[in-house]
C-alpha cells in the first residue's frame, strides 16, 4: 500500500467538501489518504517554521511514501515559505517523495526548487488528488 499525505491550507467547509469527495469518488485502491493542514485557520499568518512544525508531526505520526502540497490560499499568501518547507521536509526526510498541485504554481516557487519527485507514483497521485 501506498501512503499519500495531502497537506492543505485549514480545515473549512471547503476542505470538508473535498475530502468527501475523494472518500466518495476517488479510486484510491493500493492507496492509503491522509491529510493533514498548514494553519489551523484561515485567520492564521503564513510562517515557514508553523508550516513545517505541523508537516513534520503529521510524517511522524503518518510515515507517508509521498506527501503532495496543496497550493491554495495558505500557499498563494506566502509561496516562498512553502518552498521553504518543501526543501527542509526533503533534506530531513530524504527516502519521501514530494508533490505538489501544479496548476496553481503560477509563479514557479514550488517547482524551482527542484525537490519534487516526478515518478510515476507521485505524479498519478497529483493527478487523482488535484484534479477535482
Amino acid at each position: 500500500m501506498l501512503k499519500v499525505l495531502v497537506m492543505y491550507s485549514w480545515d473549512d467547509d471547503t476542505s470538508k467538501r473535498r475530502w468527501e469527495w475523494l472518500s466518495k469518488g476517488a479510486d484510491l485502491q493500493g492507496i492509503v489518504l491522509s491529510q493533514c493542514f498548514a494553519l489551523n485557520s484561515s485567520k492564521e499568518t503564513v510562517s515557514s517554521d508553523r508550516v513545517c512544525q505541523r508537516l513534520v508531526a503529521a510524517i511522524e505520526n503518518l510515515h507517508p511514501d509521498i506527501v503532495l502540497i496543496h497550493t491554495g490560499a495558505a500557499y498563494h499568501r506566502a509561496p516562498s515559505a512553502f518552498a521553504e518547507v518543501a526543501r527542509t521536509i526533503s533534506g530531513s526526510y530524504p527516502n519521501i517523495r514530494l508533490g505538489f498541485e501544479r496548476r496553481y504554481d503560477d509563479s514557479g516557487t514550488l517547482e524551482s526548487t527542484g525537490v519534487f519527485d516526478r515518478s510515476e507514483d507521485t505524479i498519478n497521485a497529483e493527478r487523482m488528488l488535484f484534479s477535482w
